[in-house]
């Protein structure tokens, strides 16, 4: 079963981005995130084994719209006139709203006003959603001394938060809802413990990816698509990696590290650094992505790193201006 799923944030929410502090807060919720805590949440519930299921990222939305990655893809249509005169702006862009990424992934052409409009909603996001860092104090126990620290912290509006999508069992889509329930209540990201990540979830059937391709979208075979997609982090598997260079397209790639959590109580420590292909990359052919083991040196039990592809197929497209490659 395919679903869409909403998160309505009740306060701030940490979504870390690398580094040794706290400063600093995203947009984004990685896959890899997303699906951890969705597996932790599935143990706690249903003591396991957690069924087979795929999730993108989650991605920002902003007055009912989703903003998805750009896509490492050239505008198509884009004439060396209006390239010239939105280089900058382009060069800067970060996030497109649905509208103009199922144009992009279309292949259809971009005249002046669409480019406009694209650059217009990402102004649109900005607005309603606010990444700010927060003074904290931590107070020595023993001295009474004080320690000004900052940490990071996203904000969305009413009504605003992030969306991810779904391919779970037909079986499993209640329990699944479930856990999605339990993890709202729990909260998500960092700084839990001080309330932040706390949403409510919104759930729907709709599935907005089959408008945008002629194939299947996510997950499986695209038809005769030019490229595939991510709106996942993607780690091959084994088989993959022995060809992952023919398999990338345009790509870029990112660091992943985090701490450890365990339902059996073991203690929070930093597991082991792996390096994805980000979103927005494009692959040549479907992939399946893997699961990496990235637990810290003498941990009593795995854990798991979630790398499995989320695809949307790409058309041909009349070329044009855009940056594609690796970074």
């Amino acid at each position: 079963m395919r679903l869409t799923v909403e998160m309505r944030f009740r306060g701030p929410v940490r979504i870390g981005t690398g580094g040794f502090g706290m400063e600093g807060s995203g947009l984004i919720l990685h896959s890899d995130t997303l699906f951890s805590a969705l597996y932790i949440a599935w143990l706690r519930l249903y003591g396991g084994p957690v069924p087979k299921m795929r999730v993108s990222s989650a991605f920002p939305r902003a007055g009912g719209v989703v903003y998805y990655p750009r896509p490492q893809l050239p505008i198509p249509g884009l004439t060396p006139d209006d390239a010239l005169a939105f280089g900058k702006s382009l060069k800067a862009l970060r996030w497109v709203a649905e509208p103009s990424f199922f144009r992009w992934i279309r292949g259809a052409a971009f005249r002046a006003e669409d480019v406009h409009a694209m650059l217009k909603a990402e102004e649109v996001l900005d607005k309603q959603a606010a990444v700010r860092d927060r003074p904290r104090a931590a107070v020595d126990r023993f001295g009474a001394g004080t320690n000004l620290y900052w940490v990071g912290e996203t904000f969305f509006a009413d009504g605003d938060g992030l969306t991810f999508f779904a391919e779970v069992p037909d079986g499993e889509a209640d329990r699944f809802c479930r856990a999605v329930e339990w993890l709202g209540d729990e909260g998500i990201g960092g700084r839990r413990s001080s309330g932040y990540g706390a949403f409510e979830p919104r759930f729907s059937a709709s599935w907005p990816f089959e408008a945008a391709t002629a194939g299947e979208a996510a997950g499986g075979s695209a038809g005769n698509a030019a490229g595939y997609v991510l709106l996942s982090l993607y780690g091959p598997n084994a088989d993959e990696r022995r060809r992952v260079v023919a398999l990338l397209q345009a790509y870029h790639l990112v660091e992943r590290t985090g701490w450890t959590e365990s339902v059996g109580g073991q203690p929070g420590l930093r597991h082991r650094r792996v390096v994805m292909v980000a979103e927005g990359s494009v692959l040549r052919e479907p992939v399946e992505g893997g699961i990496v083991d990235v637990a810290p040196d003498g941990f009593p039990h795995p854990v798991y790193r979630y790398g499995k592809a989320f695809l949307v197929g790409a058309s041909a497209s009349d070329g044009g201006a855009g940056d594609a490659g690796a970074e």
